[in-house]
């Protein structure tokens, strides 16, 4: 599971461009899972087992204009299910039925980045700001989610994997990475 505050300049359809959350995607075959908002603003979470299969899912509607507030964005994924959900500000966006064939993920060398996907060249900028970003090593549930969204974490928290409050500098000293 991911979670990350966003405050957009402008949504995917005016800029023409793509947003990337969070990725850990480049070149095939480096690539393990993407979470982007595509320029019809629709949001699309793809993942790739180590043969090569991918799968993704779709938010069913464009997400409505979000852009010059802060949201809380979520994404859970039970892989083995192609069980992805998402959530815009705690409530679920109706999706649609995963479509491609792979039922793992696999675990690449290529680096995990926010709000970017990682290329030669780092490609798909959020056009916006970011903040908070939390990885889970577990699928939170809605309620985990809604109770926890508008708090500051300890950094200890069972699961978390990793964490970041982007409050310092370039350094940002408050963040914690647990694997």
């Amino acid at each position: 599971s991911f979670e990350i505050w966003v405050k957009l300049d402008q949504m995917p359809s005016v800029g023409a461009e793509n947003y990337v959350i969070v990725a850990k995607w480049e070149g095939a075959p480096n690539r393990e899972f993407l979470w982007i908002i595509e320029t019809d603003d629709k949001t699309r979470f793809l993942w790739r087992d180590g043969s090569g299969n991918e799968a993704w899912k779709y938010a069913t509607n464009a997400l409505s204009d979000i852009s010059g507030a802060w949201h809380h964005l979520a994404v859970t994924l039970d892989v083995s299910e192609q069980d992805c959900k998402m959530y815009l500000d705690g409530s679920p966006l109706a999706m649609d039925a995963a479509a491609g064939s792979a039922v793992a993920m696999q675990d690449t060398a290529v680096a995990f980045t926010i709000g970017a996907q990682n290329h030669s060249t780092p490609m798909n900028y959020i056009d916006g700001k970011v903040d908070e970003a939390r990885l889970w090593g577990d699928v939170r549930t809605q309620e985990e989610i809604t109770t926890n969204m508008n708090k500051q974490l300890v950094g200890s928290e069972a699961g978390l994997l990793f964490y970041t409050k982007f409050n310092n500098d370039l350094t940002d000293e408050a963040l914690v990475e647990t694997t």
